[in-house]
């Protein structure tokens, strides 16, 4: 794949990523009791993966 078509491509993965994280993280406290902490974990684990993935 040519490099501005990739570039493109990351941008809107990193967009959808973003808005992704941003619509889950409201939608916890919804969650059973029991099902949070894992749904926390979840998320904060995607957020380091997207941290580190956009910071190269």
């Amino acid at each position: 794949m040519p490099e501005p078509e990739r570039q493109v491509m990351f941008a809107e993965i990193r967009s959808r990523v973003e808005q992704a994280l941003s619509l889950l993280a409201p939608l916890i406290p919804q969650l059973p009791e029991d099902s949070r902490s894992r749904a926390v974990s979840l998320v904060r684990r995607l957020s380091e993966v997207h941290e580190a993935v956009t910071s190269k």
